[in-house]
């Protein structure tokens, strides 16, 4: 299983936990440290790669890619390539999952206030780490361009009785007729 653009790796223990091999990538060496004093001992059952996912060349292809508030930091232009780039590391059944901010909403006053969610994140990241500004991304979209099926969503609540404006989109390669 692949974690691109890992940061903290506070995902990395529950997959160790289910018995789960993985790579860790980033292209930043003091996140991988990071995740690794995060993980402890455990840190060397994990392998850790400090580049991107453009200089990333596995030695086989992984069942699983993660790819958690990664796609966001991309610019319109670049995000597909990129989603392009975690596709060609799947294997021909392998699972793509994207967690980040659910696609916009389609009633006018909850998009308005699903917006209003996103955009402080979207100035701060902006602000401290020059990251991309965009409109909110719908990857369902994008996915089914590239040839990648759709075969769920688990929608995650913002607060406990709040909105789910966050959710997990699970992707599957499609092998035969894919773009």
């Amino acid at each position: 299983m692949l974690y691109a653009g890992i940061g903290t790796g506070e995902e990395l223990p529950g997959a160790l936990e289910a018995g789960l091999r993985a790579t860790a990538l980033d292209s930043s060496a003091a996140m991988l440290r990071r995740a690794q004093r995060r993980l402890g001992a455990a840190h060397t059952e994990v392998e850790f790669r400090c580049e991107s996912v453009f200089e990333h060349r596995p030695r086989q292809p992984y069942d699983a890619v993660v790819a958690n508030f990664f796609l966001n930091v991309f610019s319109p232009s670049s995000m597909p390539k990129v989603l392009r780039r975690l596709k060609s590391f799947l294997r021909s059944e392998g699972l793509l999952l994207i967690g980040d901010f659910a696609p916009p909403a389609n009633r006018w006053f909850e998009r308005l206030a699903q917006y209003l969610y996103y955009l402080p994140p979207l100035v701060l990241f902006r602000l401290l780490t020059k990251n991309a500004w965009h409109p909110l991304y719908d990857y369902r979209v994008v996915a089914g361009q590239l040839g990648l099926a759709l075969v769920g969503v688990e929608r995650v609540r913002v607060f406990r009785h709040g909105p789910s404006w966050l959710c997990t989109l699970k992707f599957s390669k499609v092998a035969h007729g894919s773009r």
